[in-house]
């Protein structure tokens, strides 16, 4: 039996609400909406992606890499003959594609060891790196100073008139988030609406994690030094920057604007309450919940079972921590989450006490219901970047 299969035997209890291209299989339906969410903005192509997914063995995770893989080549190979005959919007396009092909690719890997990558991540960096810098305006990298060494993220600074000032936008993923991804859910949105984006590789994540930079429930550090980066950028008005976090990116939002008073507002797209030290039970070595197990240990950078429950008692919120949140704070979550219950939404949002709060849950069977609106991306985008425009735009 397969990981994924294994998985439906344990499947959330939760109807799951959204569009299921594999009807039998929670785990790669899921996968599906993300790659067709990402047609919404330019990072995947129906056709190309069914000509692929209407062949596999529902189940057969290496079948879903090998398959994910070619395309991803092919689509690559293109951009690059595309580029080499001066049609760099064309080839723009193209990178962009492949970066997520290559990267959905190894989502259902079964990965060991705290320094493993999943198979196609860095070659999908290198495709959004070809891309990036054929944008207008470009996503640059950039290293954000942390703790004697530094996160590598992504910035944008739209173009504006000399002297003027620009509200600016720190955004997370979650726990296998890399930064290179996050342009596709919200960094390309904020930029064309006028915002400063840093998309960054937060402790645990992406290129950091390669470094040996390890995530930490204390994720209020992380975002204090991005907003120290972002303070320094004379094209950034100090006083309107805000924070975005999906995902395990959730918790990392709500302890940010908890404990980091500079934010002006928060976004909390997908809540989590914290991680219950009762997952990782005698009986959770297998399948596709010991796969999300082995994934926490390398987030983490530790292994066993006594290392987990030492951390995820750290990973709690409640009122003692959410009571401290001191400006505007929107939670969004979808009531047909099949990882994170929708009660955890409602619990984060009870526990804040600030009077500038908002509450967005999207019914099941109707768009956004899914895990941070894999399902919906256009409605993610619109709910987000409005509330933002209120919160930070004069």
């Amino acid at each position: 039996m397969t990981n994924s299969q294994a998985a439906n035997s344990s499947v959330n209890s939760v109807p799951f609400g959204a569009f299921e291209y594999f009807p039998d299989n929670l785990e790669w339906s899921t996968q599906m909406l993300r790659l067709f969410s990402y047609c919404y903005v330019r990072g995947a192509d129906f056709s190309e992606v069914h000509s692929v997914a209407k062949a596999l063995p529902v189940g057969d995770d290496a079948a879903w890499q090998a398959g994910f893989s070619k395309l991803a080549h092919s689509i690559e190979a293109d951009a690059r003959e595309s580029a080499a005959g001066g049609h760099d919007i064309t080839a723009r396009d193209a990178f962009l594609r492949a970066t997520i092909y290559h990267r959905i690719s190894g989502q259902l890997a079964d990965i060991s060891g705290a320094s493993e990558v999943a198979p196609g991540l860095e070659d999908s960096v290198r495709c959004f790196l070809e891309a990036a810098r054929r944008m207008k305006p470009a996503f640059v990298p950039v290293e954000v100073p942390f703790q004697g060494a530094s996160l590598p993220g992504y910035l944008c600074v739209p173009d504006v008139a000399d002297g003027t000032q620009l509200p600016a936008v720190i955004d997370f993923g979650g726990i296998d988030a890399w930064a290179e991804e996050q342009y596709f859910k919200i960094g390309a949105a904020l930029a064309e609406r006028g915002y400063a984006v840093l998309l960054l590789n937060g402790p645990g994540q992406g290129a950091a994690k390669m470094r040996g930079i390890y995530g930490s429930y204390d994720f209020e550090v992380a975002a204090a030094a991005a907003v120290d980066y972002l303070e320094g950028l004379v094209e950034v008005d100090a006083n309107r920057i805000g924070l975005i976090g999906s995902s395990l990116g959730g918790y990392f939002a709500a302890r940010a604007a908890a404990f980091e008073p500079r934010l002006r507002a928060t976004v909390i797209w997908g809540a989590m309450n914290g991680i219950d030290p009762r997952v990782f039970d005698e009986k959770a070595a297998s399948g596709r919940r010991g796969s999300r197990i082995r994934q926490l240990e390398r987030f983490l950078g530790v292994e066993g079972r006594e290392a987990l429950i030492e951390h995820a008692r750290k990973f709690q919120l409640g009122p003692d921590v959410m009571g401290n949140v001191s400006a505007p704070v929107l939670v969004m979550h979808g009531e047909s989450d099949a990882l994170v219950p929708v009660s955890d939404a409602r619990a984060v949002y009870d526990d804040i006490k600030h009077p500038d709060k908002a509450l967005k849950l999207y019914p099941a069977g109707t768009p956004g219901c899914a895990h941070c609106q894999l399902d919906a991306l256009a409605i993610a985008q619109r709910d987000i970047c409005d509330w933002l425009d209120d919160q930070l735009k004069p």
